[in-house]
Formats: C-alpha cells, structure tokens, sequence
C-alpha cells in the first residue's frame, strides 16, 4: 500500500486530499498489522478443522494399513 501511495503521489493523478485519505489508510493499516503481529493469539478453543489438524476414520486407517501391507 506505501508503494501504492508513493506511485500516486509522484504521477500526481489523484488530487491531494484524496491522497490524504489514502495515507490515513495505509497508516491506519500498519498499525492494525503491527498491533496483530504483538498479540499472543490463543487459538486452543478452536474447533480441530479450524486449525488445521485433521482425524482419520479408525476405517481409513486401517484402509491405508492394508494397502501398506
């Protein structure tokens, strides 16, 4: 988004304020990023699907034991 806005900027083909809400923006943005990234997120109370961990069938794995076999 700074690219963005610094590509805008220097081709002047947004008038000013509109580049002054667009910065309001992209600041607004790394802030949400920055504030994001210093949270210790918990996410143990999310359902198994949620976060990536999945269970086989007890009938899937013994399908794949015998297909080893």
């Amino acid at each position: 988004m700074e690219d963005a806005l610094k590509r805008m900027e220097k081709a002047n083909i947004k008038p000013d304020y509109q580049l002054d809400e667009f910065r309001g923006l992209v600041n607004k943005a790394i802030d949400y990023k920055s504030k994001a990234e210093q949270e210790d997120v918990d996410f143990s109370d999310a359902p198994d699907e949620f976060r990536g961990i999945h269970f086989r069938s007890e009938e899937h794995t013994s399908e794949l034991q015998s297909h080893h076999d």
